[in-house]
């Protein structure tokens, strides 16, 4: 009867074992290195992240630039160059750029050691997914790029819920002290000005074998997902 007691009791505790073990990585799976690629990404954001305070380097002590059509943070002639292919409504690019983003413009970007732009990899089940790349597009036109990107992400849950989006963008644009008849014009013209580049984008990270967003290029090395700043500081070390 011990026995069977005994070997009862270890399988139970065996069982919770496993489920414990189970539940904690399911978790750590969606809070660290999460990507979209179904429509049930959105689902897992959480609406505190929009009062979340970002530490980071003031854009305006970092130097950047453009081409034409995109645009770069950081030193041009830097060792390494990181290509982020984003798609601004991925609650995953939003926990990227709160949680990570801001260790790498610090201890990478404002020393002149990479160079980072973004590419729009706009997933075709977020509506608002070329909208908000528009903005941040529109926004570039009049050298206030980054700052859009900025007020993108960090209000994700105010403009992806919005029943009018371009009303958001277009108070974003006021607050950055913009020509806001060029922004409209701009963006209510989005698609035929942005949308051969974004499927351009799209195009190239499906190329690299790249599905879900974020998705990174690191020189000739890839990461996938929102994961921690450490995997990128192994990735751009070993490039360094």
């Amino acid at each position: 009867m011990a026995t069977k007691k005994t070997n009862k009791t270890n399988y139970w505790k065996l069982l919770s074992i496993g489920l414990l073990t189970f539940i904690i990585g399911y978790a750590a799976g969606n809070m660290i290195g999460g990507t979209c690629t179904a429509d049930d990404c959105k689902a897992d954001v959480l609406a505190a992240e929009t009062d979340k305070v970002v530490e980071k380097v003031d854009l305006a002590d970092l130097p950047s630039s453009s081409d034409e059509d995109y645009y770069i943070l950081g030193d041009e002639d830097a060792p390494v160059t990181i290509i982020e292919y984003t798609d601004y409504q991925c609650p995953f690019c939003q926990r990227y750029y709160f949680n990570t983003f801001p260790s790498i413009k610090d201890e990478y970007i404002a020393t002149g050691k990479v160079k980072y732009l973004v590419k729009d990899m706009a997933l075709s089940f977020h509506s608002k997914a070329k909208p908000s790349a528009y903005a941040a597009r529109c926004a570039g036109e009049q050298e206030n790029y980054w700052e859009m990107h900025d007020k993108i992400f960090l209000y994700q849950n105010q403009w992806s819920y919005a029943e009018d989006t371009q009303a958001q963008f277009t108070a974003y644009a006021e607050e950055l002290e913009l020509d806001l008849d060029k922004f409209t014009t701009c963006y209510e013209n989005g698609s035929a000005k942005f949308d051969a580049q974004i499927e351009e984008d799209i195009a190239e990270a499906t190329s690299k074998g790249l599905s879900g967003t974020p998705s990174f290029s690191i020189n000739n090395q890839t990461i996938v997902g929102a994961q921690g700043f450490e995997a990128f500081k192994a990735a751009i070390d070993s490039e360094l």
